[in-house]
């Protein structure tokens, strides 16, 4: 079964900002004891990292960062016409910032937990909620071709509360797909400030910063579906892992 997806893939671009994790792509069925529905997955994030357009005080050579959430989501197909989504999480590891902050030299970003942020997650979409952040540390991140590589990475992780959002529909074979609520409601609908931070020497350019985004839903038969891309390396790195079990 190859449903469409109907997640939208985002993306923006602007000299200084580097948007980007944007993912919509189909896992590979799963049959197990499924004689006709076969689970399969889509997903979507769209994130946005700006360094700062300008230097706020001249005198102490320091900036605003901002950190957002702009788009994304899970789709779940192939459930069982008796079974439900039951659980929903999406975890998105950064690649943290070097200590140098000099333009081309850094894909990361400043760990939110190690600095003083302002938080604003009033876009935040029905049933979603930020239940963790990670400071940086070193992360295995497991590879499409079976390998693996670690980055220093801080993480912020949100749950979704399927049984009071989401919908589902159902095919002429009595499959159901499960179609959670969006992340957040509008672009920046959650954001991080990051206010006096150190600028940058010279201009950052447009980097594509380092990140993993996990997304993680569990059903009311015992299945589990993780899906996950990475982009690393400025983009010349990237890739998509998937289990369903």
């Amino acid at each position: 079964m190859s449903p469409s997806l109907t997640r939208r893939q985002v993306a923006k671009g602007a000299v200084w900002a580097t948007p980007v994790v944007v993912t919509t792509a189909a896992v590979p069925a799963y049959a197990a004891s499924k004689d006709i529905c076969a689970l399969d997955a889509g997903a979507s994030l769209a994130t946005g990292f700006e360094y700062g357009e300008k230097i706020v005080d001249a005198n102490t050579n320091r900036t605003t960062e901002y950190f957002t959430l702009d788009r994304g989501g899970m789709d779940v197909y192939g459930l069982d016409a008796d079974e439900t989504v039951t659980s929903l999480s999406v975890t998105l590891s950064v690649e943290n910032a070097n200590s140098t902050r000099t333009a081309g030299n850094n894909q990361g970003f400043d760990d939110p937990t190690q600095n003083t942020v302002n938080v604003d997650d009033s876009g935040l979409g029905p049933g979603w909620t930020q239940t963790s952040a990670a400071r940086a540390r070193t992360t295995t991140i497991n590879l499409e071709d079976g390998g693996t590589t670690t980055r220093n990475m801080w993480s912020v992780t949100f749950t979704n509360d399927p049984l009071s959002s989401g919908s589902y529909s159902t095919d002429a074979n009595g499959c159901k797909t499960f179609v959670s609520s969006d992340i957040v409601t509008r672009t920046a609908g959650y954001a991080l400030q990051y206010p006096n931070m150190v600028a940058y020497s010279g201009d950052p350019g447009n980097l594509i910063v380092s990140q993993v985004v996990t997304y993680t839903a569990t059903t009311s038969k015992g299945n589990t579906i993780v899906y996950q891309e990475y982009i690393l390396n400025n983009d010349s790195i990237h890739g998509v892992v998937k289990n369903i079990t």
